[in-house]
């Protein structure tokens, strides 16, 4: 749940929006972070490989 993450994390994972809060990314990266443009481009270059396959 979104209030056992601690501070600094939930800090960069989600927005208060004021009517409550909005994540600002569905799939995280291995630091806990929103996935960069680059690591995207891994992901979907790694699919690609897997669908040639």
């Amino acid at each position: 749940m979104i209030k056992d993450v601690k501070p600094g994390l939930r800090r960069i994972a989600v927005l208060e929006t004021g009517g409550g809060l909005d994540p600002l990314a569905l799939f995280i990266g291995k630091g806990g972070r929103m996935l960069t443009g680059s690591g995207w481009d891994r992901i979907r270059w790694r699919a690609w490989d897997r669908m040639k396959q």
